[in-house]
């Protein structure tokens, strides 16, 4: 008796176990683990920039540093 295999579950498989061998894919990931707080701090300001006209997100840049800074 043989069983069926679904196709799909053996390519999620394989593109999972290369996936976790690529050596960038690990290199982001160890980024993104020891900086967590400056990720997330870009990641927002490359939404924002797209969101945002050039004169509000300067002024939004200006408001945060001046916090920071502070």
């Amino acid at each position: 008796m043989t069983t069926y295999i679904d196709k799909s579950i053996i390519a999620k498989a394989i593109s999972n176990l290369t996936k976790k061998n690529s050596f960038p894919y690990q290199n982001a990931i160890n980024k993104r683990k020891k900086n967590y707080k400056a990720y997330m701090e870009t990641k927002t300001n490359k939404e924002l920039r797209k969101k945002l006209s050039k004169d509000r997100f300067n002024t939004y840049l200006e408001e945060k540093y001046k916090d920071d800074n502070k």
